[in-house]
């Protein structure tokens, strides 16, 4: 498990000191050898308590980092390659960590939207208290050392459900798996969050928000 931990940290590193892929979520194709998800093999079920999901958002003359935390999931694996599974976070956890004090509450509150007047500005938690996404089809990644698996899927966000897709690592290790992926753009617009986009509101000048953000994710499983 010590092996692990240091790949999940090196995962951090280098989320938030990259952060480089441009791509939408929905831009790539679907590689010709993907396959349909069987949740066939070793089944493990993540652990919310040491998973890891970091975002990354920029505006005009600014950006936000911060975390959330994953609800449940669970991830099968056979012959190192990821057969199917599901991942369920938890936005009531939403934390910026780049803020302090009364500047993070305000932003956390806002991205959440527990005030009345501005609850569907980002994510309304009190009526869409999780995303999620299942796997629908896996292709092997080869030639690539930082990533051996192309995962595509269904994500939902505020319960709208659209196509997406990332690279990841998958490690197994005795009864322990880490699934690592970096650089998971999502076009927020897609699912209803449109404050400040420029796209959605060409009007707008000052405080622009990009419509893409970043995930950068490091999830560990245990073999049940």
């Amino acid at each position: 498990m010590k092996k692990i931990s240091i790949l999940l940290l090196m995962t951090m590193v280098v989320f938030f000191n990259a952060c480089k892929n441009e791509k939408s979520s929905k831009d790539g194709e679907i590689a010709d050898d993907a396959v349909k998800a069987t949740m066939e093999g070793t089944k493990f079920q993540l652990d919310s308590t040491t998973s890891t999901i970091a975002w990354h958002a920029t505006k005009v003359g600014g950006e936000h980092r911060g975390t959330v935390q994953l609800k449940e999931g669970i991830i099968y694996v056979k012959e190192g390659q990821v057969t199917g599974g599901t991942f369920v976070i938890d936005l009531n956890t939403i934390d910026c960590i780049d803020l302090e004090g009364e500047w993070k509450d305000k932003l956390e509150r806002h991205l959440k939207g527990l005030e009345e007047e501005n609850a569907d500005d980002f994510f309304n938690v009190r009526k869409y208290p999780t995303a999620s996404f299942t796997i629908e089809k896996i292709s092997p990644n080869t030639g690539d050392p930082e990533a051996n698996s192309i995962v595509y899927g269904d994500l939902t966000i505020k319960g709208v459900t659209k196509s997406a897709s990332f690279k990841g690592m998958v490690q197994v290790e005795e009864d322990n798996l880490l699934l690592q992926a970096t650089d998971i753009v999502i076009d927020r617009t897609e699912f209803g969050v449109n404050y400040n986009s420029k796209k959605i509101f060409p009007n707008v000048v000052d405080n622009i928000i990009d419509d893409n953000f970043t995930i950068a994710a490091g999830f560990v499983g245990k073999k049940i």
